[in-house]
């Protein structure tokens, strides 16, 4: 079963059982994309399941356990006792991640602020790009992309 099929499944049984209508579902969902998801058209995004689970008044995870065991066959569970199993086994079970510390940047993204700071470090000393370029072994038209950038160090 494909897990939009087992999501679809999950959400009619649950709104269902605590009878609610799809249109007390749509907090901040359009009512028209509860009734996709129930019909198994469209893949849920974690906002839209965070939404529908409020309207639910349930857990997000609630709802992802129930299709992710719904998929494999086996019981919500077995489906959060692997996920604690996991989390035990990665020493994340009791960690609590804050968004602030957490690097967001994507690593090549990280590189080029690196390599823009290095090349204005080096035009603040005076030199020519050309210069640059051999100094830090690039390309002349990569530290020509990187001369105009704003310095991030200012």
């Amino acid at each position: 079963m494909l897990l939009r099929d087992a999501y679809a499944l999950t959400l009619r049984l649950l709104r269902k059982n605590k009878g609610f209508r799809q249109q007390d579902l749509s907090v901040g969902v359009d009512t028209s994309y509860v009734s996709r998801l129930e019909r198994g058209e469209r893949a849920v995004t974690i906002e839209a399941n965070d939404s529908v689970a409020r309207g639910m008044q349930i857990a997000p995870l609630t709802l992802l356990a129930l299709a992710h065991g719904a998929q494999r066959g086996v019981s919500a569970r077995e489906v959060l006792e692997e996920t604690v199993r996991e989390l035990n086994e990665l020493k994340l079970f009791d960690v609590q991640l804050d968004a602030d510390q957490a690097e967001l940047t994507h690593p090549q993204a990280a590189r080029g602020v690196e390599t823009t700071k290095a090349v204005h470090a080096l035009k603040a000393k005076g030199l020519n790009q050309l210069e640059v370029a051999r100094a830090l072994n690039l390309s002349s038209s990569t530290v020509g992309r990187h001369w105009y950038r704003p310095n991030p160090q200012q």
